[in-house]
């Protein structure tokens, strides 16, 4: 069974990732969230930062999500998603490693445009928008997720937030880090 809290939280992340609203999520939306991002950032196809950041999203799609594809259709619905995030993503307190810790630095990585491993205002906002999020608010989303006010979200803040953000806890910061859900 599935905490309603996290059954909601999940649903809103497969609705954006699944970029193309097709109901499912495939390699192809990996695809187009990088074409999503080069626009914002104004990188060309073929520039050594659209192939960095391709290669980065791709790896994201094969190294974790190929795995959610439970019935091997190349597509990933909405049910395998559950499924996987019940099974692989869901913070086991008692455990020193959960499945989200071995992905979720890949995506900082990805969201991380200098590679100063901060995440500041603009890199954020620009994350949500490629990926398909609420980004209305993203201001005070932001200024959530920066609990100690230093104007960006290190790698080990953020890590903190996608462990609050697989759990339960409805007070926890990281509940917004994707956005309104």
């Amino acid at each position: 069974m599935i905490d309603e809290l996290l059954k909601k939280k999940w649903i809103a992340f497969f609705q954006a990732v699944d970029a193309d609203k097709n109901g499912f999520i495939e390699r192809e939306d990996y695809e187009k969230i990088t074409a999503r991002f080069a626009a914002i950032r104004d990188w060309k196809p073929g520039s050594p930062e659209y192939e960095n950041l391709h290669n980065k999203l791709i790896f994201l799609w094969e190294k974790y999500w190929v795995c959610a594809d439970l019935n091997q259709d190349n597509k990933i619905s909405l049910d395998e998603f559950l499924e996987t995030c019940r099974r692989q993503f869901a913070v086991d307190y008692a455990s020193e490693e959960a499945a989200w810790e071995q992905s979720m630095p890949a995506l900082f990585d990805v969201i991380d445009i200098d590679g100063d491993e901060k995440i500041d205002l603009e890199e954020y906002k620009q994350f949500l928008t490629a990926y398909g999020f609420n980004v209305s608010g993203y201001e005070e989303i932001f200024q959530r997720l920066d609990a100690n006010g230093d104007g960006y979200i290190s790698k080990e803040e953020y890590l903190q937030l996608i462990k609050e953000y697989c759990g339960v806890d409805p007070e926890a910061a990281g509940n917004w880090f994707f956005g309104y859900y």
